[in-house]
């Protein structure tokens, strides 16, 4: 009996024992995917501060880049305006100031809003200069002077082969016609125009050529005047001009009603151009005069030796403008005006000088 129960004690113990190391090794494996998890849950927290630091240094150098490129526009913008003439070098826009949390989505707004500008200033081609009508483009604006160029051409066909070989005139002459028929670059003018020094004193230089008559003395010219204005009604010049006997030869070339052509009547009558001295404005606000003083009727083909030694020639006009006190530079109305123009106008020319023709010519060179 005493046996058995012994035999009973040490089997109990044995299951207890094996029990309770089953329930230790279960405890064991479950303790230890814990610790792993624990673990990880520690370590995710430092990488991501590593991560955010990272995050917040990258931060810092986008914002000190920013503020780099809006100094370079600046500079940028700064040398743009001095080149223009439009703004003070000095100056410096204003950058705002940014931090690292709140200024980054302020100063990259603005970073590629002036980098927009300054990308479509480079797109857009550049202009500069402006034009004015009858005085050309303006190519120099300076505080000593300006400078406009102006170019007047045209080219022409001419075909006369309709036109009779021979005619008679009022004298009963039979005279031979030539029947032409060819292409002509036929009038070149380049105006150089403007002021120097002060705004006052003007300058008006030209080249001018009639490419169908050089064959003819004096058909390339290179020639102009000086002008001082003191005010409205006293203005002064010197150089070459033409002498002020008809309307077409008082300046307002090239309003005429023909291309480069005048009409019959006042190419009969008037004179031609030379130097000489001259000065014009208005008498009232309707009534304007000019009166040149030059040494002979026309100076193409005639030398200074050939000249007199006195100032013989004299032309004058006086215009009267009664009802809009201007009538425009043309003889047609390019004005359009709605209100009736009247103009009404008187010429003299005397010129008391002699032919002035070459050695061992008898043929008149002081005329047009």
């Amino acid at each position: 009996m005493g046996a058995r129960m012994m035999a009973s004690r040490n089997c109990f113990s044995l299951i207890l024992f094996l029990a309770t190391w089953c329930s230790s090794l279960a405890i064991a494996q479950s303790t230890t995917p814990q610790t792993g998890s624990a673990n990880t849950d520690t370590q995710n927290p430092s990488q991501l501060l590593h991560a955010l630091d990272q995050l917040v240094e990258q931060n810092g150098e986008l914002e000190k880049q920013n503020r780099d490129l809006l100094n370079q526009i600046a500079s940028l913008r700064q040398v743009l305006a001095k080149q223009a003439g439009g703004a003070d070098p000095t100056q410096k826009e204003a950058i705002p100031a940014t931090d690292s949390t709140t200024g980054t989505d302020s100063a990259q707004s603005q970073e590629s809003s002036a980098a927009s500008k300054v990308f479509s200033s480079e797109e857009e081609p550049s202009k500069w200069g402006g034009y004015t009508p009858n005085f050309g483009y303006k190519v120099v604006n300076t505080e000593h002077g300006d400078l406009n160029i102006s170019i007047y051409s045209y080219a022409r066909y001419l075909n006369q082969l309709g036109l009779d070989p021979k005619y008679t005139d009022a004298f009963g002459n039979t005279k031979s016609v030539q029947q032409r028929q060819d292409f002509q670059l036929q009038k070149v003018q380049i105006k150089f125009l403007g002021w120097v020094m002060d705004p006052r004193f003007r300058y008006f230089l030209y080249g001018w050529t009639s490419n169908a008559s050089q064959g003819l003395a004096a058909q390339v010219v290179l020639a102009g005047n000086l002008n001082y204005s003191f005010n409205k009604h006293i203005n002064i010049g010197a150089g070459i001009r033409s002498l002020p006997g008809t309307r077409s030869v008082e300046g307002n070339f090239p309003f005429w009603l023909g291309v480069d052509t005048r009409l019959i009547a006042d190419e009969f009558f008037r004179p031609s151009y030379t130097s000489g001295v001259w000065g014009w404005g208005q008498i009232t606000d309707k009534l304007d005069y000019i009166v040149m003083l030059g040494n002979n009727l026309s100076t193409l083909g005639v030398s200074a030796a050939q000249l007199n030694n006195g100032f013989d020639t004299l032309s004058t006009s006086l215009v009267w403008t009664p009802t809009t006190g201007e009538f425009g530079p043309g003889f047609g109305d390019f004005e359009n005006h709605q209100k009736l123009a009247t103009r009404l106008a008187a010429h003299f020319t005397r010129s008391d000088e002699d032919k002035q023709s070459q050695p061992n010519s008898d043929g008149f060179e002081n005329t047009q």
